[in-house]
């Protein structure tokens, strides 16, 4: 797989990520521009496992069905707010090649490892989330937006004691991806419709975190949504 770098492209996706960290387009797009043959290694491990096999031939994650309360995709669908009617799982084209297979996976994987990590969809949570995601598998694009993000916080903040506060809570995002399951390496199809802190800490055997839970906006959340009793 060869995969050329369109820094114009991928730098302008970058911009309009620093003016909506929410622009899931181009989140993608600064994957597919800046990545280059850096993830040549992760997509062909990941192509031999079965859940990619079963992308490589145009299969989605069924997103947009009803799941019983408590599971993965139940759980998923209440961080998204509604069912993610954005994919369209029918029609969607198969890839032409592995790495936009990938690239499709990613994107329909993309929530599933916010309630995987806990972290939230704001500005703190999105960067844990992204440092957790490349800890496990690097890419290029996702560091620059890590990057973004980092000194974007460090101007919010304007103050280098509250930004090491910022700077702990990445490493601890690192130091829980290390040493749980890669997310990109589970087969999402058979665990959608299993229990979600079975899932979290049996499967993907992902640890607590310690420092993430100062951020009370998300607390508040994680109160009032993740009680699936």
């Amino acid at each position: 797989m060869s995969k050329k770098i369109n820094l114009f492209k991928g730098l302008k996706a970058l911009y309009k990520l620093s003016k909506n960290k929410s622009d899931n387009d181009s989140y993608i797009k600064v994957n597919v521009y800046l990545n280059g043959n850096c993830i040549a290694p992760t997509v062909a491990e990941w192509s031999k496992t079965s859940h990619g096999k079963r992308y490589l031939k145009g299969e989605r994650l069924p997103l947009d069905k009803k799941f019983k309360k408590g599971t993965v995709g139940w759980v998923r669908q209440q961080f998204v707010g509604k069912y993610d009617k954005s994919i369209d799982l029918v029609n969607a084209p198969v890839p032409k090649t592995p790495y936009m297979a990938y690239v499709n996976f990613l994107q329909d994987t993309h929530d599933i490892s916010h309630i995987m990590s806990q972290y939230g969809q704001e500005g703190l949570g999105e960067l844990c989330r992204i440092e957790f995601e490349i800890s496990q598998s690097w890419q290029r694009g996702f560091q620059l937006v890590s990057w973004m993000f980092q000194l974007k916080a460090l101007m919010i903040t304007k103050s280098w004691k509250q930004f090491q506060v910022v700077r702990g809570m990445i490493k601890e995002a690192q130091q829980r991806a290390k040493v749980s399951v890669n997310l990109d390496m589970i087969d999402w199809f058979k665990y959608l419709d299993e229990p979600y802190e079975y899932v979290r800490d049996s499967v993907a055997c992902v640890p607590p975190y310690k420092l993430y839970f100062t951020n009370q906006k998300w607390d508040d959340w994680a109160d009032k949504h993740y009680d699936a009793k």
